[in-house]
């Protein structure tokens, strides 16, 4: 699946409506996808842009599901 995603034209529909909670969904179940996707972000130099619009709180939240669920 992240083989796909290009991470600049993923951060260019952050701005919909909804995106945060679709993305909220998507990754709360599949931890791994999480951690990759995070690392993906970093090696194109988009983690703190990422973190800056979804939010550092939400961020938090969702690494704490993950590791309180596994």
């Amino acid at each position: 699946m992240l083989e796909f995603v290009n991470p600049p034209v993923y951060l260019a529909f952050s701005h919909l409506e909804g995106w945060k909670e679709a993305f909220e969904e998507c990754f709360m179940w599949t931890p791994i996808l999480l951690v990759q996707f995070l690392k993906k972000l970093e090696d194109f130099q988009l983690l703190d842009k990422f973190t800056n619009e979804f939010g550092q709180d939400r961020l938090q939240n969702l690494r704490n599901f993950e590791l309180a669920e596994f």
